[in-house]
């Protein structure tokens, strides 16, 4: 990044007080990008970004969840959702600025420098990427599970209302 003349820099937090921002920051990097074409991106004021927002202040209030912050300069380029436990790391959602990527892949970067600061730390004996496997985990593992969503329900007439039956 250098020869670009861009000083990268990683950043980890992992204090509840921080997530609101850090949900935040990652919904303008998907915005900038595909999922806000489709109306997908993660914005603090809709109910995915809440979501979010609240869960990983829960877990980080527990020492169990992490944002990792990637930047270029005094941009935001790459950004991880993350919860975590003694053994295993789990990557919720990656978002990066496209515009901002001086052709680079800024999220393969952060991963790449992330990584290493845990493989050196050698607290974890996993990581895993949630959701659907795309083509940049593979360069990461070969190692794919398949995940199973399951709805259960308190009141059994519930799937018949919802068109779930």
């Amino acid at each position: 990044m250098t020869k670009l003349g861009l000083t990268p820099r990683l950043e980890i937090l992992t204090q509840a007080q921080d997530m609101d921002q850090a949900v935040r920051d990652f919904g303008q990097l998907e915005s900038t990008g595909w999922k806000n074409d489709q109306g997908t991106a993660i914005h603090r004021e809709n109910p995915q970004g809440q979501f979010y927002t609240r869960i990983l202040e829960n877990f980080c209030a527990q020492g169990k969840g992490r944002v990792y912050r990637y930047w270029f300069d005094d941009v935001v380029t790459a950004m991880d959702l993350c919860i975590a436990d003694e053994s295993s790391l789990i990557i919720l959602k990656t978002a990066y600025n496209e515009q901002a990527s001086h052709g680079t892949s800024p999220a393969f970067l952060m991963h790449q420098e992330s990584f290493q600061h845990l493989f050196e730390e050698n607290t974890l004996s996993r990581i895993e990427f949630y959701g659907k496997v795309l083509e940049w985990h593979t360069r990461w593992t070969d190692e794919i599970r398949t995940l199973y969503h399951v709805n259960g329900y308190r009141w059994g007439f519930l799937p018949g209302l919802l068109g779930k039956a």
